[in-house]
């Protein structure tokens, strides 16, 4: 579940940070009663603030119904996903959270996506600095994780091969990311 999709069908605006993790939650609850059967993953930003607001996030989506989020790195106020020139939050303080999610998940079926944007913080720097954020992620117990703002079919294939984990790749028409085939990826 996009949070740009849903910035743009509830508020008629851009996903700029304005909707707030109880309207995402109460959205999940309405896709996850509409289609009980289908795994909703959510998307919750920077799950609302610190550690206690990450917690609060989690346990409200996995009562709502969802089988998991993504979680996202980026510093507030955040930026549309497809745009550059984004800032992250350091990566102490990303584990933090990733470790605050995974307390309350416990061994409970929810799937939890790290998303890194350090890809479009540094032109020389940034694809390594994803890659590395994208693997302390994992380590630190995200089930997967999203390296965002990949420019490229090398950049993805690079991500493949230096990660570690299970990866997601995040492709949306007109943005940076090619689109590719199951069988490219």
């Amino acid at each position: 579940m996009s949070g740009a999709a849903v910035s743009a069908t509830q508020l008629g605006e851009p996903d700029l940070g304005l909707l707030t993790p109880p309207e995402m939650v109460r959205r999940t609850g309405q896709i996850c009663n509409s289609v009980p059967d289908f795994p909703v993953i959510a998307d919750i930003d920077s799950g609302g603030g610190g550690i206690l607001n990450v917690q609060r996030t989690i346990k409200s989506l996995m009562a709502s119904g969802a089988s998991g989020c993504i979680l996202e790195d980026q510093a507030w106020p955040k930026r549309m996903g497809q745009l550059r020139a984004r800032a992250v939050v350091p990566t102490e303080e990303f584990i933090s959270k990733v470790l605050a999610a995974r307390q309350v998940i416990g061994d409970a079926d929810f799937f939890l996506i790290a998303r890194t944007d350090a890809r479009n913080t540094s032109a020389k720097k940034g694809l390594e600095e994803a890659i590395t954020r994208a693997n302390l992620y994992v380590e630190a117990g995200a089930d997967a994780h999203l390296v965002g703002g990949l420019r490229s079919i090398d950049e993805l294939r690079i991500v493949g091969d230096k990660s570690v984990g299970l990866r997601v790749a995040n492709m949306v028409e007109g943005g940076m990311t090619p689109l590719c085939s199951t069988p490219q990826l």
